[in-house]
């Protein structure tokens, strides 16, 4: 690890990014560096908290976003009642300050990412719980997929996970015929993101278009009045204010990374290969309203980790972490309650009573 050059970060959007503003945990001063990736690229970590904690959580944000996004999350972690812990967030490459790379963009690769952080950062046989959304929950399943050491067991460097609008890619199952009303309701809300994905793919693939709807959803959406645009692509939930932040870091994301990313997405497949997560605690959150890792991919990822906890929230969308950061930190209690339940799970040993 180095500390992180400021001034070269080769990211998208790096007066976002790891040195933005918010998250320190009061009475720390965080730790920024950069953890350098397979391909050379220089990957921009920022470590708050106790760094003595037995915990360590590690945020992995999605896709056009940064680490900065998590700033209330690691103020409520470093609050909330409990052991003390270690937060590491960073950036996605070609996000924020971490560079962008010379490898292709695919799901493998930010797995690869993660797994560097994590070997960078974590403790073998610690205690780590890693969290993420969207692109980073993808990343979370692709590590699990192609470094299956890395979780659980006396030196595995995962002990928990907690995946927010996360896919596995692959196709889905189709509703049974005999589903009841509420299921035919799902299915039809599955249909038409299915279909908006189609339309986004066919947008994507044509550059007068992609730019032409990157001006629409970065500069009308900074409006409350065009919030519609950002329910369509990415469900109900956000508010004007969330809208606003999010198309700041959409405007960040230069179009061709974006089709990049996109197309990575469609290639995306880790289904059957996810199990080395069943070693671990798993909680599994979802909005209801997700049209871009809807509800039924979340059951999908569940379906192959039996022991996951799958929690459904209703009237939330794809920005759920940032609309409802509480259910993450519930998340986080959970699998670290988990975790401290046992003799000696990922090297916590159970508190005192009372």
């Amino acid at each position: 690890m180095t500390e992180l050059d400021r001034d070269t970060g080769g990211g998208a959007g790096g007066a976002g990014g790891i040195g933005g503003p918010g998250g320190a945990v009061p009475g720390t001063s965080p730790q920024v560096m950069t953890v350098p990736a397979a391909d050379g690229a220089r990957l921009a970590v920022r470590v708050d908290g106790d760094p003595e904690a037995p915990v360590t959580v590690l945020l992995s944000h999605g896709w056009t976003l940064t680490a900065a996004g998590w700033g209330p999350h690691i103020a409520a972690l470093a609050a909330r009642e409990g052991p003390p812990l270690r937060i590491v967030s960073f950036d996605q490459r070609g996000h924020g300050f971490s560079d962008r790379g010379t490898a292709p963009i695919d799901l493998p690769v930010f797995g690869a990412d993660l797994a560097a952080v994590l070997e960078a950062c974590c403790r073998p046989g610690g205690s780590t719980v890693v969290v993420g959304h969207s692109l980073g929950a993808m990343a979370l399943l692709a590590c699990a997929a192609e470094r299956p050491e890395l979780f659980g067991g006396p030196d595995g460097l995962v002990s928990g996970a907690v995946l927010v609008s996360a896919s596995a890619g692959g196709p889905l199952p189709e509703p049974s015929a005999g589903a009841a009303e509420s299921g035919r309701r799902a299915a039809l809300r599955e249909r038409v993101g299915r279909l908006e994905t189609a339309l986004v793919e066919a947008v994507l693939n044509r550059e007068w278009a992609a730019r032409a709807a990157h001006r629409l959803l970065t500069g009308p959406a900074a409006h409350p009045r065009t919030l519609p645009l950002w329910r369509l692509a990415f469900g109900d939930g956000p508010d004007a204010e969330l809208a606003r932040r999010s198309a700041e870091d959409f405007r960040e994301t230069p179009v061709s990374d974006i089709a990049d990313y996109w197309h990575a997405f469609a290639r995306h497949d880790c289904t059957g290969r996810i199990g080395a997560l069943g070693r671990v605690p798993v909680r599994i959150l979802v909005g209801a309203e997700d049209r871009f890792a809807t509800p039924a991919e979340s059951a999908a990822i569940a379906a192959e980790l039996p022991s996951a906890e799958l929690n459904m929230v209703p009237g939330y969308g794809h920005d759920l972490p940032y609309d409802r950061p509480d259910l993450v930190v519930r998340a986080v209690d959970g699998v670290v309650g988990e975790l401290m339940s046992g003799d000696r799970l990922g090297g916590i040993r159970p508190g005192p009573e009372g």
